[in-house]
């Protein structure tokens, strides 16, 4: 995952970097925290290691069932109707996530969409 930084007090545009920034909706002065925090209510996505962890999840699980499509720059976007995430001993079904990886294979950008959830799976 990219983790690329900029000098004095400018968030880079991509990566955890733009990902973990605060607030939420990811436009130009904003990044994704906030819907990372509000939108998976039950999953404690409290800082970037957590975060790293549940986008790498989504990327290597198996039986993930996502959509992808590629936009006009050449960007492909998957949006992950479900996969699953371990923290600690809780096991949870994540879904409606959407992840954009460069032409590269970098994660450029990842955030939950408003009908996001995350549901343990502990009886």
């Amino acid at each position: 995952i990219n983790d690329p930084t900029l000098r004095g007090n400018v968030r880079f545009k991509y990566g955890i970097e733009h990902i973990w920034a605060p607030g939420a909706g990811g436009g130009d002065d904003a990044g994704h925290r906030d819907d990372w925090q509000t939108r998976l209510p039950g999953l404690s996505v409290s800082g970037r290691d957590v975060l790293t962890q549940v986008i790498m999840a989504a990327l290597t699980d198996p039986f993930a069932q996502f959509r992808q499509t590629r936009s006009r720059n050449g960007n492909v976007v998957r949006t992950f109707e479900y996969f699953t995430f371990r923290q600690g001993q809780r096991l949870f079904a994540i879904r409606n996530v959407r992840i954009v990886l460069g032409q590269n294979g970098m994660v450029i950008t990842a955030f939950p969409l408003k009908n996001a959830s995350a549901q343990s799976l502990e009886m």
